[in-house]
């Protein structure tokens, strides 16, 4: 649907700007997070991560190709939105598989007390995967109803018609994994409730200190997974999931102008320019939960010895992570402030009055 540059200018420039920037920051500040889920093996937020980095690198992109509302100047996508636009649909399925496959797996952790094996990693990824790949990615192209679409500030984005195979192959994937998310993520609440005895155990024992960091987690991922991240896509379904659907048609055939591109302005969906900011609170939140440990330092100042920046600012790096002083990274360790804070509750509850 092309539509005249007349209209007035709804696109907020510092929004792309700050989204550029703060795109590329949380992306570079994700990457050691998500070496650990790879480390031991955690296809749920290795997936998740990644998916959030690789939508974070398309807005960074886009916001700056795409910056005005001026259609006349746009670059009109060729190879760029030929790449992102097949891949935004599967993407956004495997992280909502992922967000299913999180709750799940920390269910059956706290039910067997036990570390899941490797066999069952190439399980979890098939269940992330597996739709988006061999259901969504092919047959997609069945129910688009262009070859992309453009808006300003966002960037490409696939279109999708109304009909039954559009829900078969699209929709109904987000309010039946938003539902199971939602159930799971409730079980697993319920479940660190009643481990609770066990769990404040764990945290008086000193020789378990990855476990209490694992249950400080836990009930940190039941927090979000309810209070966040249902409410967001609940919204995210009532707007873009139709309610009624029609009959098919094979778009590839019946319209010539398919291989058109739609071009629209700010005022068609002015909400969309802010969506890359929860790929950026996702990058942002994994950094405070992973990024920040000791375990993390220690990476950080192995890459600032094997590239030399220790003697090229030594007044920079003059403290190595081990060190008794308390570095200031060390003050973004969101897990390690919980878990103090909960140690120093315990004590003062069993001092003798």
């Amino acid at each position: 649907m092309y539509q005249s540059s007349d209209l007035s200018p709804e696109l907020n420039r510092i929004n792309g700007v700050a989204i550029t920037i703060l795109s590329i920051v949380t992306t570079i500040l994700a990457i050691i997070p998500l070496t650990t889920f790879i480390k031991i093996r955690q296809v749920g937020p290795c997936s998740l991560l990644l998916i959030s980095m690789l939508f974070s690198t398309f807005a960074a992109v886009n916001s700056r190709i795409w910056s005005s509302e001026n259609q006349s100047e746009w670059y009109s996508g060729a190879g760029i939105c030929h790449i992102e636009t097949p891949l935004r649909q599967p993407l956004t399925i495997a992280f909502a598989f992922a967000m299913v496959l999180m709750p799940w797996k920390l269910v059956e952790t706290l039910r067997t007390r036990r570390v899941v094996q490797f066999n069952r990693v190439w399980r979890d990824i098939v269940f992330v995967w597996g739709v988006p790949v061999f259901i969504i990615m092919p047959f997609q192209y069945l129910v688009m109803t262009n070859v992309y679409s453009i808006i300003p500030g966002f960037g490409c984005m696939p279109e999708f018609d109304e009909s039954w195979l559009s829900l078969l192959v699209v929709f109904m994937w987000w309010p039946v994994l938003l539902f199971l998310t939602l159930v799971l993520a409730i079980i697993m609440g319920i479940m660190i409730h009643r481990k609770r005895e066990e769990i404040s155990e764990s945290l008086n024992d000193n020789s378990s200190r990855s476990s209490e960091r694992t249950f400080i987690k836990l009930y940190i991922v039941a927090a979000v997974l309810i209070a966040i991240y249902f409410p967001t896509q609940l919204i995210f379904v009532i707007r873009y999931v139709p309610l009624r659907y029609g009959s098919f048609q094979f778009a590839l055939e019946k319209n010539k102008e398919w291989v058109v591109p739609t071009l629209y302005h700010t005022s068609d969906d002015p909400q969309i320019q802010f969506e890359p900011w929860a790929y950026i609170a996702i990058n942002f939140l994994m950094f405070l939960f992973y990024g920040a440990n000791t375990d993390a330092q220690k990476s950080y100042w192995k890459f600032v010895e094997n590239t030399g920046l220790v003697k090229l600012f030594p007044i920079f790096f003059s403290q190595q992570p081990h060190s008794s002083a308390k570095s200031l990274l060390s003050y973004g360790d969101f897990v390690g402030y919980v878990t103090r804070k909960f140690e120093k509750r315990k004590d003062s509850t069993s001092k003798p009055h």
